[in-house]
């Protein structure tokens, strides 16, 4: 069994991008759904919707032509180890592509969101 939430969404999104599946269903919880509205807003995922009956949240993946939205999804920050930074510290994607979650006092937002607001917060993920 996962105890990690976040680990499992992001397993999840790999592997159903891998199989070429059109929609995953994932367990609900209020940070899923805070990291899916940043998902959606970069365009890393078509749509999600929650299923109130199943208490789980669907999820509709996004492809461009032939590839999948998502080529890599890096966790960061993990039970065992959690990752914090400043604002003057928070680090670019690697390849300059893709975007780096981040936990804020305001919410989940992207890096450089954060770096213009200038707030630190621990280091989610890392998706390209």
């Amino acid at each position: 069994m996962v105890n990690d939430p976040i680990a499992n969404l992001l397993n999840n999104l790999r592997n159903g991008y891998a199989s070429r599946k059109i929609e995953i269903d994932i367990k609900k919880s209020r940070l899923l759904l805070n990291l899916l509205k940043v998902f959606k807003k970069y365009k890393y995922i078509e749509d999600f919707k929650l299923n109130e009956n199943k208490k789980s949240i669907s999820i509709t993946l996004a492809y461009n032509e032939q590839d999948g939205a998502i080529h890599s999804v890096k966790q960061i920050s993990k039970p065992s180890r959690r990752v914090y930074v400043n604002a003057s510290k928070i680090p670019y994607p690697k390849n300059g592509r893709g975007i780096i979650i981040i936990t804020t006092p305001e919410g989940l937002m992207a890096h450089y969101e954060a770096k213009k607001k200038h707030i630190g917060g621990e280091l989610i993920c890392e998706v390209e």
